[in-house]
């Protein structure tokens, strides 16, 4: 039972890094999309 419930939490956290890590990469790409309109 631990190691599943450690697996799904760190299942979770790898999900939560990957979407945070995917918001700051497309907001990244839109300010080079901005500059470059500019």
């Amino acid at each position: 039972m631990m190691e599943e419930s450690t697996f799904s939490h760190l299942m979770i956290l790898v999900a939560v890094i990957g979407l945070a890590g995917f918001i700051q990469f497309m907001e990244f790409i839109n300010k080079r999309i901005m500059k470059d309109e500019k």
